[in-house]
């Protein structure tokens, strides 16, 4: 369906998939600044405190980014939100139930799990905040560690906001087997990070139950799941890979 939308003076017709897309399109940006900068200062051999200007530009933009998925997400799967309503009351909004602290991620060079959200106050938002009010000591929070979190944040949240894109394409390849709602709740989540350290190859790796049937797939199949690369937005990062599961996509669960 589509709304209007004001921007100055004009109305302007937009859906939720529209949104999506023009969302994805600044994120490949920002990875691709990103991983510009991480040419010159690899992630392999520099601590994460260190700290640039660049970084302090990918930041800012990051964290707008993530600000608007927030309210994306909010409005398409709750049907509204608050003009008001500012970064901490909308995340909590949507971890009522655990949602969001339920996103891991990791670094695809080296093994690094990133939970962004779990810390409630996150120190990549404090740095935002700085960069916006305290200028120049402000500069000192744009380091390696804030900007990889705050992008892990938002590739998680274009994760979530492609599954509840899935749910709007009937008879589609993929049967979605949960109600809609259930994506809020972290039970419907499943962690793999284990299965991954252990191998990530192994084809047996993890075990899904479909139709009463079970099948097998290897962890980096799902940590590749880019967040799902069979509907026509797929997104895909190419700096994170995914260490967790909505497992309402393919049937009645995991079995671990």
């Amino acid at each position: 369906m589509k709304v209007l939308k004001s921007i100055g003076s004009q109305q302007v017709g937009s859906t939720y998939k529209d949104d999506l897309l023009s969302m994805q399109k600044i994120f490949a940006e920002s990875e691709r600044l990103f991983l510009e900068f991480t040419d010159i200062v690899p992630l392999e051999h520099n601590p994460p405190d260190v700290y640039s200007p660049k970084l302090a530009i990918i930041i800012q933009s990051v964290s707008s980014q993530i600000d608007g998925m927030l309210k994306l997400i909010i409005s398409e799967l709750l049907g509204g939100i608050k003009k008001r309503m500012d970064y901490p009351t909308m995340v909590q909004k949507l971890d009522e139930k655990g949602m969001l602290s339920a996103q891991k991620l990791t670094l695809q060079v080296k093994m690094e799990p990133l939970t962004p959200f779990k810390d409630g106050q996150s120190s990549w938002w404090q740095a935002y905040n700085n960069l916006k009010h305290e200028l120049p000591a402000g500069l000192y929070s744009a380091t390696l560690n804030n900007t990889i979190k705050a992008l892990g944040a938002l590739f998680a949240l274009h994760s979530i906001a492609e599954i509840l894109y899935l749910y709007s394409i009937p008879e589609k390849e993929v049967n979605m087997r949960q109600p809609r709602l259930s994506v809020l709740d972290q039970t419907y989540w499943y962690d793999f990070e284990e299965e991954f350290r252990n191998d990530p190859n192994n084809k047996r790796g993890i075990k899904f139950m479909i139709n009463e049937q079970l099948i097998y797939c290897a962890p980096m199949t799902l940590a590749k799941l880019q967040p799902y690369t069979w509907t026509d937005v797929g997104l895909y990062s190419k700096v994170f890979f995914h260490l967790s599961f909505y497992h309402g996509v393919w049937g009645t669960g995991i079995i671990c």
